[in-house]
């Protein structure tokens, strides 16, 4: 059992880097997403229509909260795996495994919003 409990820490701690970065990348691209949508709204109403404005919100609000959620699902779940180290292996194991589900559940999430408000404009237009 302890073999399979080192393979399975082994593996998290490789995983690490990565999830690290896409949530480093999530951020980011939520930040830009905000500072888009402002430039937009300040630079004039993108079709020069309200209903322009109300897809932009439409379509980039939930994109913007949904990339700020990514990076914190995610640097939690890095945050679990760099705890392993740190802490009794059993409890930290339990944890990380917890969180990974959590990240697949958030990525599903992601790219169902991702879809429908990726196509919202097209329908509405």
């Amino acid at each position: 059992m302890d073999d399979i409990r080192i393979g399975v820490v082994d593996e998290l701690k490789r995983a690490m880097p990565w999830v690290a970065f896409i949530a480093i990348v999530a951020f980011v691209i939520g930040v830009l997403s905000i500072v888009t949508f402002v430039y937009v709204v300040v630079a004039g109403q993108p079709g020069g229509t309200e209903s322009g404005l109300s897809v932009l919100i439409l379509t980039y609000g939930p994109m913007v909260v949904l990339y700020f959620l990514l990076a914190l699902v995610l640097g939690r779940y890095a945050r679990a795996i760099a705890a392993l180290q740190s802490s009794r292996i059993g409890d930290a194991l339990i944890q990380a495994l917890r969180l990974h589900t959590q990240v697949w559940r958030a990525f599903a999430i992601a790219v169902i919003v991702f879809v429908v408000f990726g196509f919202l404009p097209a329908i509405m237009f």
